[in-house]
């Protein structure tokens, strides 16, 4: 843990209120925080103590989100319980994590009941990570690929990969037509990006072009046919989108499609390597379907999803829900990817017949 230093910065961090006497429990937690990609504070016991209480109090103040580990350890200590005092007293609401079966006090049983708890004793280590994963606001604790936007003033050129930067640069940029969006009120100034062909889910479009011809297929009657095994699929959403998600899993099931499971867990690898390494089967034999919508704006694992695909060369599917964030809209129209409006109420149907598509795409690419 020496080879850890507590994040410094004006960025949305997780702090960490334990007793150092639990250091064997909580110090592997934090460390795999870290490993996460999270920001975490963290008192590592270099504190001068005569500023102790100085510093304790700037980084509660400033914190995002407080993880509390609650043992006997913890309630025994003035200093634990001083600081979740203080967090109260800023109108922080710490998430109790406890280590142990442990007796409360009844003052101290009422205080604690109005924060929401977490039983790391009762759980796996995939239920615990699970449940921490889904904290309200934690994804802001981890950083995401920034967006860097140039106005285009009086000029024809179009966008390119210079003008947005990710951890992989997307290849081939988009050339095509430019069209103006209209940022928030705050930002009255208009910047352009190049225009992208949206696929509408009428049925009565799929499987042919916009002069309303059928489009002829040098294959059997796709009705009857189905994707060959060893064909798998990668699904990408921020977890209030599971509901999409789920209905996608269940119609490319029903086709006989393999779906990789939402929550892989591998313990010899961290998390964005598990995920990195199935996007890599779907790209080398399958496809990758991205979910976007406003919940994916401060989910970095979607956006970082989009971008190790596109660096794979995988075929990429878009479905687009509502309200894009514009940072989507500017990153989607830069790779090579297929999309698809699902406009509410999301019916049966029309899921049905963006998988229907998707699968033509497959068994055109992977004829049985």
């Amino acid at each position: 843990m020496g080879t850890i230093t507590p994040y410094e910065g004006s960025e949305p961090y997780i702090f960490i209120s334990y007793s150092h006497k639990d250091d064997n429990v909580v110090l592997p937690v934090i460390e795999e925080l870290f490993t996460r990609g999270y920001r975490v504070w963290y008192d590592d016991g270099v504190i001068p103590a005569a500023n102790w209480d100085d510093v304790i109090a700037k980084h509660i103040k400033a914190c995002s989100i407080i993880f509390a580990f609650v043992s006997v350890n913890y309630i025994n200590s003035e200093n634990c319980l001083n600081e979740l005092e203080y967090a109260r007293k800023n109108k922080k609401r710490p998430l109790l994590i406890y280590l142990e079966e442990t007796d409360l006090p009844d003052g101290m049983e009422m205080n604690f009941s109005r924060y929401q708890a977490l039983y790391k004793y009762k759980l796996t280590e995939e239920q615990f990570w699970d449940k921490i994963s889904r904290t309200e606001n934690i994804d802001k604790c981890k950083p995401i690929p920034k967006l860097n936007i140039r106005a285009k003033q009086q000029s024809d050129e179009s966008l390119t990969e210079t003008d947005v930067k990710y951890p992989w640069p997307p290849k081939n940029p988009s050339t095509k037509k430019k069209i103006k969006i209209n940022l928030p009120e705050d930002d009255q100034k208009t910047k352009e990006i190049p225009q992208k062909k949206v696929i509408k889910l009428d049925p009565s479009t799929i499987g042919k072009n916009k002069d309303k011809k059928i489009i002829k297929f040098n294959a059997q009657d796709l009705n009857q046919r189905r994707v060959p095994s060893g064909v798998s699929v990668y699904i990408s959403n921020a977890p209030q989108d599971n509901d999409i998600r789920n209905k996608l899993t269940n119609a490319l099931k029903s086709r006989g499609i393999y779906v990789h499971p939402q929550n892989v867990m591998n313990y010899y690898l961290d998390p964005r390597t598990t995920r990195n390494n199935l996007i890599d089967e779907s790209a080398k034999r399958g496809c990758v379907i991205c979910i976007v919508s406003e919940n994916t704006e401060n989910d970095s694992n979607v956006i970082t999803d989009i971008t190790e695909a596109q660096s794979k060369n995988a075929m990429l599917f878009s479905i687009l829900v509502d309200e894009v964030p514009f940072k989507f809209q500017v990153l989607l129209t830069v790779i090579d990817t297929t999309e698809y409006q699902l406009a509410p109420p999301m019916s049966d149907s029309q899921i049905d017949n963006i998988v229907k598509d998707i699968e033509k795409e497959l068994l055109k690419r992977y004829p049985a």
